[in-house]
């Protein structure tokens, strides 16, 4: 028989009313943002292996231009190599840890909103 809706199989049932899928594109993040709304206190990014060669710049990169950050850690086993222009900024924090050790990277990401994965084996030969 023909009603002119969708009718579901023998045997199972339609969702309740406001449980269909959405229209295509009608929860989608806007362009640029994120799905979740912020809290007060901003984005809060992680940054792993921030005080090395690539991670470095790219904390540098981020402090001139997220406007939504809250917090950016630096999750590396040493410290900065060298300050920032202007000074050190209120928003950084530096964990000190090893990418290997679960526990410290659990406690590094703890609460974090986004993780920039930068860390990498330096001495790749054992050379040094």
């Amino acid at each position: 028989r023909e009603t002119g809706t969708m009718e579901s199989p023998p045997g199972t049932r339609d969702p309740p009313p406001g449980d269909k899928d959405p229209p295509p594109g009608g929860n989608d993040p806007p362009p640029g943002g994120i799905e979740r709304p912020l809290g007060p206190q901003g984005l809060v990014l992680v940054v792993t292996g921030g005080c090395g060669f690539l991670g470095w710049r790219l904390v540098q990169l981020l402090l001139e231009r997220e406007p939504a950050l809250g917090q950016l850690r630096l999750f590396d086993l040493r410290p900065p190599p060298r300050e920032l222009p202007g000074g050190m900024d209120s928003r950084l924090r530096l964990v000190q840890g090893d990418v290997c050790d679960a526990g410290a990277v659990l406690r590094a990401l703890a609460g974090a909103d986004v993780v920039f994965h930068a860390a990498s084996l330096v001495d790749v030969w054992g050379r040094g």
